[in-house]
């Protein structure tokens, strides 16, 4: 919780169900990671990189994605209510899973 990782390096890394709540990760290196069903409820991820990520089941209610890169991510089954969207103007509305509902 409220961990500073910004910047960090964990492309390919396995973070199943890992708890990155509130966590800053602006910038992070996360291509190809593995992030099912982790929790990242209000992290920080401006300008990080998700592409080729696996979010399947992950929260990222109240996150924030402003210049987040998204290529190729699977965000199936993803909750984003409350979170920033990539344009970093979007707010995803309540019930956004899967996509943020604009």
């Amino acid at each position: 919780h409220h961990s500073s990782l910004k910047g960090v390096n964990l492309e390919n890394a396995n973070l199943y169900e890992a708890d990155l709540q509130y966590s800053d990760l602006t910038g992070a290196n996360l291509k190809k990671a593995k992030l099912s069903k982790a929790k990242l409820q209000n992290a920080i991820l401006r300008d990080a990189d998700l592409s080729g990520a696996n979010l399947h089941k992950a929260n990222l209610e109240g996150a924030d994605l402003t210049g987040a890169k998204l290529d190729g991510t699977n965000l199936s089954a993803v909750r984003m209510s409350g979170a920033t969207w990539t344009d970093g103007k979007t707010k995803c509305k309540g019930g956004s899973v899967g996509k943020c509902i604009k």
